[in-house]
């Protein structure tokens, strides 16, 4: 009996000895865990600083800065094509061109929007959008380029597109009043001379007599 007492009193030992060495152990885990926890929370709190200054600064840019993914949805987009587009930036991102602007518009969007996608190509080019829902319609520059991830895969297009309407307007008056008389807006004599050059200019090309 005393023999049998004493093993109980072993065995409660060794496991009262088991059960501190576990609580140390969890304690300790639970140490390691509150640390990993408060430096995972500092690091989001400095990205989330970093995002909010990196939003700032987008938003301050007049120009249109936009992402797309390979399936042509938003990802992104800055104050000024939030602006352009009249919506809020939850009913932008996950939309395409088609739910902003009109069929011909989209269609043209799209086409350069794959060379960047697809072909991995930067482009500039003036694009001129129509908006859907105003019939408004701007004339952009629009520079495109494809974003890679560390595998070397297009994960995302970065858009600038800047409103070059104004310039564009402007230039057409230039051009007006380069070929029209001011007072009679009739065609002046650089007018007819840029004809008479275009003629000769396809005369020679169809080996025709300029008549």
């Amino acid at each position: 009996v005393i023999a049998m007492a004493s093993g109980f009193r072993n065995e409660a030992t060794v496991a009262k000895l088991g059960q501190e060495r576990l609580a140390s152990e969890l304690a300790q885990r639970s140490e390691d865990y509150q640390r990993v926890t408060n430096a995972l929370q500092g690091q989001v709190t400095l990205l989330a600083a970093s995002e909010n200054k990196l939003q700032t600064i987008l938003d301050s840019v007049d120009a249109c800065i936009y992402l797309k993914d390979p399936h042509y949805r938003y990802l992104f987009a800055n104050r000024a094509t939030r602006d352009l587009l009249m919506r809020p930036a939850d009913e932008i991102i996950g939309f395409c061109d088609t739910d902003f602007f009109d069929e011909a518009t989209a269609a043209y969007i799209r086409r350069n929007d794959a060379l960047v996608l697809q072909k991995g190509k930067t482009i500039v080019d003036e694009e001129t959008n129509t908006i859907r829902n105003t019939g408004k319609t701007i004339t952009y520059r629009s520079t495109k380029l494809p974003l890679f991830d560390e595998h070397g895969r297009i994960y995302a297009l970065c858009g600038i597109s800047t409103d070059i309407t104004a310039l564009k307007e402007r230039e057409a008056q230039l051009k007006h009043i380069a070929h029209y008389d001011v007072l009679t807006m009739l065609p002046n004599r650089t007018l007819l001379a840029d004809r008479l050059h275009q003629a000769m200019v396809q005369s020679r090309r169809r080996r025709q007599l300029l008549a």
